[in-house]
Order: structure tokens, then sequence, then C-alpha cells
């Protein structure tokens, strides 16, 4: 399994209501870019991390 398809998977089971603009960033329309910089951005601030976004 892809990392792209186990890190969508992952966002489901914590937000089964996830806005579709989401996903569609983490699937193919928005291309590998844009998928990166979520899973980057995600794994930064990552609840346990004990880091704030700046945004």
């Amino acid at each position: 399994m892809g990392k792209k398809k186990i890190f969508v998977e992952e966002v489901l089971k914590i937000s089964p209501k996830a806005s579709t603009k989401i996903v569609k960033i983490l699937t193919k329309e928005y291309g590998k870019e844009h998928f990166n910089h979520l899973r980057r951005f995600s794994v930064q601030y990552a609840n346990d991390t004990g880091k704030y976004p700046p945004c």
C-alpha cells in the first residue's frame, strides 16, 4: 500500500467527515506536491509534538 493511500485512510479514521477539499488534496486531483506539503505539515504539527502551527 502506498504512503498516499495509508495517509488518506488515517485522515478519514481521525475525521470521518473530512471535507472533500482535504480528500481532493490527498488524491491525484491536486498532485504529489500538495500531498507532500500536507503530509509534512501533519507530521510536523502532530498532536504529540507539542508544536503549534503559525496559521
